[in-house]
């Protein structure tokens, strides 16, 4: 279903992380500071597939690539592909362990032939363009100190820039791999059906 994919409308230029490098570091030069902001985003992206998505594609007989139609960036891996038969979805590994994705487009090796067609599910986690100005606001209002402690432990790695620091940078990455963590756990929870509370078989009376 569509309500599990995050919300791609709305977007926050990547300069709105700028001031928090400034915190750290200050005065640096506002392109350079983009440019780590742009990597230690999509290192994030990457390590924790927190921008996931996930598109219904109707096979086709006999046709072996499909476009996935990404809401914003690229594909970085695929994370699912469940077949839908009867409204229910249940896992196929023979189209699952030949599916591979190449940019945008979707390829399946050993195309099934016989037998009918199904729907398949596929998620996927995106990552930014290098050329994108602007990211998916949940990684400025939910992980804008991930990407900022990943950008300044690779900046604080700059051995002739005056603000060099290898102490600091071991602190931010360290820092930033506790927010990793937590993302990666979001990510995969995100995606869980959700399972009914339990109820206390006695409230306690006050």
């Amino acid at each position: 279903g569509v309500s599990m994919n995050i919300n791609f409308t709305k977007f926050v230029p990547i300069s709105e992380f700028v001031p928090y490098i400034r915190t750290a570091i200050d005065g640096i030069d506002e392109d350079m500071a983009l440019v780590y902001i742009t990597n230690a985003i999509i290192e994030f992206c990457k390590d924790s597939r927190i921008l996931k998505y996930t598109q219904c594609i109707e096979m086709q007989p006999c046709v072996d690539s499909y476009i996935l139609d990404v809401p914003f960036g690229r594909v970085s891996e695929v994370i699912s592909v469940t077949a839908q038969t009867l409204g229910c979805y249940a896992r196929d590994v023979s189209i699952a362990n030949s599916i591979y994705v190449d940019g945008n487009v979707l390829y399946i090796d050993d195309m099934p032939t016989t037998g009918a067609m199904q729907d398949v599910n596929i998620t996927v986690s995106l990552v930014p363009r290098r050329d994108s100005t602007d990211v998916p606001e949940v990684l400025y209002e939910d992980w804008v100190m991930a990407v900022t402690h990943a950008a300044l432990a690779s900046l604080y790695l700059l051995t002739d820039a005056k603000w060099y620091n290898p102490n600091a940078a071991q602190t931010n990455s360290a820092l930033y791999r506790q927010f990793l963590s937590k993302a990666r756990i979001k990510s995969i929870t995100a995606h869980k059906p959700l399972q009914p509370k339990l109820q206390p078989r006695h409230r306690s009376r006050r």
